[in-house]
């Protein structure tokens, strides 16, 4: 079984929040013996929503120009995505445009400020079925007028966003980003960071040239963001990031995550290139976030990770327990 930090770490850039339809809401309410229960639908999440492992309030608010995919779901909690082919429109509003139906995913794109209700059914009429299994949802866009970069640091505990983040003038660096409109509300965009099944929001900025204090982020279609962005010259160490209560590690053949940060005047530091290396008895695997890396010992005992970042460098001590029976 794969360790509980690193399933943690996969919800969070798949798991996405639930809710259902306006006719599923209504089921729920008030349960009948009606053939259409309705549909539940499923969307991108924010890389700090509250719990990656339990349904969020759902859709969340599309930027104009950007994109969102939104998978049709089984009317109960995590009964997962529906197996019928199904069939989606825009019954009301002018705010999106559907670009493809792949499965049980709708692919949605941003064109206007305002809403649009997405109306999904499934199947066709039969003679046993005289009508599809159906539901709709109601969803919004607005206008993203600034972001907001954030440092990468492992989900659990719960890390403090108030961390300062620098980044190193002239490198390209991953980061974490909001979007917000004029009223501050949080926007997505699902193919923001490219398309693939990785968080959304989780980026890689273009080099910054020193002397700047913005970064021009691209939506998809490519509207420009701005972003404010501190710049610094190097990183003064690097620190090992607590992701979970016990920093012991099980000696199995299961990969387990370490993650860095590389710091400076009490903040965090993007733009460095990390590389590991380590005792013969370790197996290292590269992970999504640079500045972590999945490590494997079947063995108990100590192992030494060396650790790089630029110029810097540190070895670090893993103690490995006996895997339990």
């Amino acid at each position: 079984m794969r360790p509980l930090i690193s399933t943690l770490l996969i919800f969070t850039a798949c798991v996405d929040g639930s809710a259902p339809g306006e006719i599923a809401r209504r089921f729920e309410d008030s349960p009948s013996d009606t053939p259409n229960p309705g549909l539940h639908f499923r969307a991108s999440t924010f890389f700090d929503d509250p719990s990656p492992l339990l349904p969020s309030a759902g859709p969340k608010t599309i930027a104009v120009g950007g994109t969102e995919s939104i998978e049709v779901d089984e009317p109960r909690p995590f009964a997962g995505p529906v197996t019928e082919a199904i069939s989606a429109t825009i019954s009301a509003g002018h705010a999106l445009v559907i670009t493809a139906t792949m499965g049980p995913n709708v692919r949605l794109r941003a064109v206007a400020q305002g809403e649009a209700t997405l109306a999904v059914s499934l199947g066709v009429p039969s003679p046993i079925q005289t009508s599809p299994r159906h539901d709709f949802i109601h969803l919004r866009t607005g206008f993203a007028v600034r972001a907001e970069l954030l440092p990468v640091l492992p989900p659990i505990p719960s890390p403090d966003w108030r961390t300062p983040l620098f980044i190193l003038a002239g490198r390209s660096a991953q980061v974490y980003v909001r979007l917000f409109d004029v009223s501050g509300l949080r926007l997505v965009d699902r193919d923001m960071s490219g398309p693939g099944p990785g968080r959304w929001d989780l980026i890689t900025l273009d080099p910054i040239n020193p002397g700047e204090s913005l970064a021009t982020l691209r939506l998809s279609d490519g509207t420009a963001v701005r972003a404010p962005v501190e710049l610094i010259s190097a990183a003064e160490g690097i620190e090992r990031q607590r992701v979970v209560t016990n920093q012991l590690f099980a000696a199995s053949s299961s990969p387990q995550l370490i993650c860095f940060a590389a710091v400076a005047r009490g903040g965090v530091v993007a733009g460095l290139r990390w590389s590991y290396s380590g005792d013969p008895s370790l197996t290292l695997r590269p992970f999504a976030v640079e500045s972590c890396v999945e490590v494997v010992r079947q063995r108990p005992g100590v192992a030494l990770l060396h650790v790089q970042a630029d110029q810097l460098e540190q070895d670090f001590s893993l103690e490995f327990e006996p895997s339990p029976p």
